[in-house]
């Protein structure tokens, strides 16, 4: 067992020490209020309790340094030794008013043990006990009791001719049951659940009848690939300009045909004999002789 369990082992029977002693002295005080009502000067009581209060201060301040509580974030024995002395100091100072007014503080005695059983009876109910319905009934009836009586309800107060003294003893006793009750079930509570993983770990884990298969290969995945920068735009080629607006050549202006020559007059063709200019022939010449 580590530092910090055996810590919290005493811190929760520091714990239930407290509550048990408180449980007696209510007990106690009680049963002298309501039996020997005579014996009991309240101003004495008053500063016997004062110094009982501011003597629980001391303590729990000195305990919180001893221990090595200050080591712990949730440990405040030093801040509730503080308040004790505090408190303590107060009531010593002001010890007429709190005998006047004894009923009232008897009464917050009496809430604060309610709280107390009130407190047992859910972690009852957490841990799976039927008994938790006693707590309960106990604790609630305390509350109620407790807050008619700071509430001064007069209707229920005077129902019974000593009423704060009387819850104070009942509170004292369902207190120290509740408190006996959680001795019994915590144990209890514990052993069952230590069993229970006992039993669970004492079984064979379960055969799987398929075998796992195994994981995928592990695959890197494939590098992106270069950056390759985008092609630059062409650059800009200013459109060539349109040809400049060339006119029509006019049409030719219309010339007249020239007349056709007229025709020449056809001469007489010659059908006699053709003369024969430098030619020489032998038979003309002879006829002509004859």
């Amino acid at each position: 067992m580590d530092a910090s369990a055996k810590n919290d082992n005493s811190l929760s029977k520091g714990t239930l020490v407290g509550e048990v002693i408180l449980s007696l002295v209510a007990i106690v005080l009680g049963y002298f209020l309501i039996f020997k009502p005579n014996n009991m000067d309240l101003t004495q009581l008053c500063l016997i309790l004062c110094f009982a209060i501011v003597t629980i201060g001391v303590v729990l301040i000195v305990a919180f340094f001893v221990s090595g509580n200050y080591k712990r974030v949730d440990s405040y024995g030093f801040a509730v030794g503080f308040l004790c002395v505090i408190v303590g100091l107060i009531c010593l100072l002001r010890v007429s008013d709190l005998a006047a007014n004894f009923d009232m503080y008897i009464a917050m005695l009496s809430l604060f043990l309610g709280v107390i059983m009130l407190q047992s009876a859910v972690q009852i109910r957490i841990l799976r006990y039927p008994v938790w319905i006693l707590n309960l009934i106990l604790s609630i009836f305390t509350i109620g009791s407790a807050f008619c009586i700071l509430a001064d309800i007069t209707m229920i107060t005077n129902l019974v001719y000593g009423f704060p003294q009387w819850v104070l003893l009942e509170s004292g006793i369902a207190c120290l049951v509740c408190l006996i009750i959680d001795w019994i079930c915590m144990p209890l509570a514990k052993r069952r659940d230590r069993k229970a993983a006992e039993a669970a770990a004492a079984q064979p884990a379960p055969q799987f009848q398929q075998p796992v298969e195994p994981a995928p290969a592990y695959q890197p995945a494939e590098p992106a690939p270069a950056y390759q920068p985008a092609e630059p735009a062409p650059a800009f080629q200013p459109e060539e300009p349109a040809p400049a607006f060339q006119p029509e050549e006019p049409a030719p202006a219309f010339q007249p045909e020239e007349p056709a020559p007229a025709a020449a007059p056809a001469q007489p063709v010659y059908d006699g004999p053709q003369p024969n200019f430098g030619v020489y022939n032998d038979s003309d010449q002879n006829g002509s002789q004859s």
